[in-house]
């Protein structure tokens, strides 16, 4: 027998039972007991989820609990600006130096530089940081209300009527035209395409600019769709 052979016999011979199918005994290589420690306290705060969620379609009185269709990117307002303007820059560690530096000189005989010297400097900069962020939040504020803005065909009370984007609601039939955006999340019915499928892009969220297909679905009971009724069963959001 050789002496590679040798040590890796001895090497072997060191492993526990329960780890032999390890050829070596790695920390990273043995499952984690932490990792399922922390499985189960996830499952055990998250609470729990029907099997399903019921959509009445055309009924939006019946589908409450939902969220509404209006998008907001903007990162402050007009009562948060002030209190969450100051935590986002004090978080920063130069800023809270700087901070500390300027409240020393506040004190006669701690430092020999003018009271001034830091405090100055220091509101100079947060005054500039916030101009940028007024500018920056603003921008996203028009931004969103040119987006909630849009109008989109909506199939209401046996007509089909224009609404914005913000007035669509869980369980609504929405018709979208050619070269138009989607106002939210929905289900293809049909579409005036063979066999009802439609092409879509997706280039605003995932960068891709090739079509993809999609087919509609069975949602709503043939002896309903004249009344523009029935159910949607689905899955909840990842």
């Amino acid at each position: 027998m050789s002496q590679d052979s040798q040590e890796l016999n001895e090497i072997s011979s060191l492993v526990p039972p329960e780890r032999s199918r390890y050829p070596f005994y790695c920390p990273w290589a043995v499952p984690n007991p932490l990792t399922h420690i922390q499985d189960i306290w996830k499952r055990w705060r998250a609470p729990p989820l029907p099997p399903q969620r019921t959509i009445y379609i055309n009924d939006p009185a019946r589908n409450g609990g939902f969220c509404h269709n209006r998008i907001s990117t903007t990162k402050y307002s007009i009562v948060t600006f002030i209190p969450r303007f100051v935590y986002d820059q004090f978080r920063r560690y130069a800023n809270l130096f700087f901070l500390l530096i300027a409240s020393l000189q506040q004190i006669p005989g701690v430092s020999p530089t003018g009271q001034f010297t830091t405090a100055v400097p220091l509101l100079l900069v947060l005054l500039a940081t916030a101009v940028k962020e007024i500018i920056e939040d603003l921008r996203r504020y028009r931004a969103d209300n040119k987006e909630n803005g849009r109008r989109v065909w909506v199939y209401r009370e046996g007509q089909l009527s224009e609404h914005v984007w913000t007035q669509v609601v869980v369980g609504d039939i929405v018709k979208v035209t050619n070269k138009a955006f989607i106002p939210a999340d929905l289900l293809l019915l049909t579409s005036s395409e063979p066999q009802g499928i439609c092409y879509i892009e997706t280039s605003n969220l995932d960068g891709e600019t090739n079509l993809k297909i999609r087919q509609p679905c069975s949602v709503i009971p043939q002896d309903e769709q004249g009344k523009g009724g029935g159910q949607s069963y689905g899955d909840h959001d990842n």
